[in-house]
């Protein structure tokens, strides 16, 4: 039997991108809390005490996440708790588009942005359960025309380095290759060899968006198929997350979404979405509080969700 992770989950997600420090909106009204009409089928016996204690705390944890959104400013917010492999909160509030005022539904998407590193190392944990790589194989060993500056690291840097961000990239190092001057994903991998790395291999920390993806597309590399279609075969498919996207265009494609309303001077003005093709496996994942419920299902228990094991345990 799988031991259940002991704690709740909590998923919370954001509408709208807001400057830090902007003055406060008028705030939308929050709906009120969701009914879950199809609650998940649950592998814990019901009236257990640690749901039950839990499910006594939602009135206490509605009123302040009620009272969080309306000083926040945000246009929009989706809440869930899960607990025992049961729903048992699950809440909307305001609008995903301020201009229209749209409410924002238990289906609406959102960019997950560097939540989607979670679900990189879930992909590879499942690839690793298979037995088709291990976390200490060397990048190159899949791709030999992968090179940074050091020949020592190319050589000998793991998928396990990367996910922990101990490679000695530099901090969100090749972000501005991206994001300002518009390179292209070719661009700024051939551009690896010339990045100086600053942190101490193996010893030092130093959070990077380039290292994560360089480790979900060399596993994509070694199952032969791009990665947006590999982490969709793999988990959100056999997870039941069909909402959910590796792509930006799975994002875009959808009518019920998001929308961007920095604030400028204490008014909510339409800006861009942001493309993160190139980081995918960094931060270009969209999906919905309902998918993302199912996901804080598949990690609770230990990569099973519903009798289907879609993760091996050890791996997870």
């Amino acid at each position: 039997m799988v031991k259940k992770t002991p704690f709740l989950i909590l998923l919370l997600v954001c509408a709208a991108v807001l400057a830090c420090g902007c003055t406060q909106q008028t705030p939308v009204q929050p709906q009120a809390p969701a009914t879950v009409s199809n609650p998940p089928a649950s592998t814990t016996p019901a009236g257990t005490s640690g749901t039950a204690d839990a499910a006594a705390l939602v009135p206490q944890f509605d009123a302040y996440t009620e009272k969080t959104f309306n000083r926040s400013g945000v246009p929009g917010m989706a809440v869930a708790i899960v607990k025992d492999d049961k729903v048992i909160y699950l809440r909307t509030f305001g609008v995903r588009n301020v201009t229209t005022q749209e409410p924002v539904t238990p289906d609406t998407k959102f960019q997950l942005a560097s939540v989607s590193k979670s679900m990189t190392g879930t992909l590879i944990a499942s690839m690793v359960g298979n037995g088709e790589l291990y976390w200490d194989d060397t990048i190159s060993s899949v791709d030999p025309n992968f090179r940074l500056s050091d020949p020592y690291v190319t050589e000998h840097v793991t998928f396990r380095d990367l996910l922990s961000h101990r490679s000695g990239l530099p901090e969100y190092g090749t972000d501005e290759l991206q994001y300002d001057f518009l390179y292209t994903k070719p661009e700024i991998m051939t551009r690896l060899r010339y990045l100086g790395l600053p942190g101490a291999f193996r010893s030092s920390y130093a959070y990077s968006n380039i290292g994560i993806t360089i480790a979900g597309d060399t596993a994509a590399k070694k199952a032969g198929k791009p990665f947006e279609d590999l982490i969709a075969e793999r988990i959100f498919i056999p997870a039941g997350m069909h909402n959910t996207s590796a792509r930006f265009a799975g994002f875009t494609g959808s009518a019920d979404r998001v929308e961007v309303f920095p604030m400028q001077i204490g008014t909510p003005v339409a800006g861009p979405l942001t493309d993160d093709d190139i980081n995918s496996p960094a931060g270009g994942v969209s999906s919905t509080l309902n998918d993302m419920v199912r996901y804080a299902r598949l990690q609770a228990n230990g990569g099973s969700i519903e009798g289907r094991q879609v993760v091996n345990t050890s791996a997870l």
